[in-house]
């Protein structure tokens, strides 16, 4: 079974990198965005992972966005 790993803020340039080594590791990646939709999910496309959008201050939102 392969490990997964979300990444909150993962469409900023310290975020994109950390999934870009997570997912070098083998790792599925959950690229977490709460504005940049598109650019999460070219992100998640080229890592083969995948894009998650919601605002993580928000607990209803989080809790939805995680199970989707």
């Amino acid at each position: 079974m392969k490990k997964s790993v979300l990444v909150t803020g993962g469409t900023g340039a310290i975020g994109e990198a950390i999934c870009r080594r997570f997912a070098a590791g083998g790792y599925f990646v959950g690229v977490h965005c709460r504005a940049k939709k598109e650019k999460a999910e070219k992100l998640a496309k080229e890592l083969g992972g995948v894009a998650l959008c919601f605002d993580v201050s928000r607990e209803e939102e989080t809790k939805a966005g995680i199970e989707g």
